[in-house]
C-alpha cells in the first residue's frame, strides 16, 4: 500500500514539473498582418506578416515584409524611398493608408499598425 502512495506521489511531482516549465502548455498566438503594395492600376499585390505583437509600428511591418525597402527623412518628415524595387521620384511617391486614411506622422514607427488594419502602400503622383 506504502509503495502505490510513492509512485502517486511520483507523478503527481513529474506532473506538476511538467507543468511549471510548460511542456505542451504554452501555444503562441499568430497575428496576421495583412499588407497591400499597389506600383500602380493594373500591378498590385497582397503580402501577410505573422508575428506574436499586438501591435507594430508601420515601419517594423514595412522591414518585414521587404527588409529591402529604404526609407530617407525629408521635408522634416520619413518617407519611403524604395519599395518592392520601385524608386519614389520627384514626381511619385510611396503613401501609406490605414484603414483608407493617410496618416499624419514625422517618423514612420510613430504610426502604429493592428493586425485588424489595413494596411496600403500606394505608389502615386505627389501633391
Amino acid at each position: 500500500m506504502m509503495y502505490h502512495h510513492k509512485k502517486l506521489l511520483g507523478f503527481a511531482i513529474a506532473g506538476l514539473l511538467l507543468f511549471s516549465i510548460g511542456c505542451g502548455t504554452a501555444r503562441s498566438t499568430k497575428n496576421v498582418y495583412t499588407i497591400n503594395i499597389t506600383k500602380s492600376e493594373v500591378l498590385s499585390e497582397t503580402q501577410q506578416y505573422e508575428s506574436e505583437k499586438k501591435e507594430m509600428g508601420a515601419k517594423d511591418l514595412l522591414e518585414a515584409i521587404d527588409p529591402k525597402a529604404t526609407t530617407k527623412a525629408r521635408n522634416g518628415k520619413e518617407m519611403v524611398t524604395k519599395l518592392d524595387g520601385v524608386i519614389a521620384t520627384m514626381s511619385k511617391s510611396w503613401q501609406i493608408y490605414i484603414n483608407t486614411i493617410r496618416p499624419e506622422f514625422i517618423h514612420l514607427n510613430d504610426v502604429r499598425v493592428k493586425p485588424t488594419d489595413v494596411v496600403s502602400w500606394q505608389y502615386e503622383p505627389n501633391e
